[in-house]
């Protein structure tokens, strides 16, 4: 399974993404880069989103960021803090059996950009 990554050329994701691809993981380390050449280095913008098939039960998500994050799980917002600093974020979800929507929206402004989603069952 594959995420469906739009790229936005602003902080907002806003307007046509300038770049839509498909990622096998959300692990990205850009450094002072970015994602794409048609993408500018500093404020850039993503989406990623796949439906994933979980078994029952609680889960941990945890986003590791340089840069601000929302994660959604099912439209039910479990991580904001979209402000532009490097940290790492974790929330709680409980699943039933089957497949949920799993959504991040990611954005850069300046300096180092890098973001990581990972989660693990309780």
């Amino acid at each position: 399974d594959t995420w469906r990554a739009e790229y936005f050329a602003n902080r907002w994701l806003v307007e046509r993404p300038m770049l839509i691809r498909q990622e096998s993981a959300i692990d990205f380390n850009w450094g002072g880069g970015s994602p794409g050449p048609a993408l500018p280095a500093d404020d850039f913008s993503a989406r990623f989103q796949r439906y994933v098939q979980f078994e029952a039960g609680t889960y941990r998500f945890t986003v590791e960021a340089q840069g601000g994050v929302r994660l959604w799980v099912d439209d039910r917002l479990l991580i904001e803090h979209w402000q532009e600093q490097e940290a790492t974020y974790s929330a709680d979800s409980t699943l039933s059996a089957g497949y949920h929507r799993v959504r991040l929206e990611y954005f850069e402004a300046a300096g180092g950009a890098a973001v990581k989603l990972s989660w693990g069952r309780l």
